[in-house]
């Protein structure tokens, strides 16, 4: 799973892309799709633990990019909308609900 997560991270990735003002809106769906699919009552302590050391500050960085993208024509109200459900999917996956 963590391997998964560092690709939005590497050349083309959805972290990759927001640094550059590039906010697309099938990728954020795809991040956000990869975290609620993860079930965090089958999942044993440790494997939960890299989880979330590698989604929790996620929800930052989205936010952190949001100006940016919105100053390069991406929609503010579908990114706000990304990061409540990035944030969300997040907060799920740390609280192990």
């Amino acid at each position: 799973m963590e391997l998964m997560f560092s690709e939005y991270f590497q050349p083309g990735g959805f972290f990759f892309e927001v640094r550059k003002k590039n906010f697309s809106e099938a990728k954020s769906e795809e991040v956000v799709g990869a975290i609620k699919s993860i079930e965090v009552n089958n999942i044993d302590d440790a494997e939960w633990i890299n989880i979330a050391k590698s989604i929790w500050d996620f929800p930052f960085f989205a936010r952190m990019y949001r100006d940016r993208c919105v100053e390069n024509g991406a929609d503010e109200k579908k990114y706000d909308a990304f990061t409540m459900d990035l944030y969300q999917a997040t907060e799920r996956i740390l609280r192990r609900a």
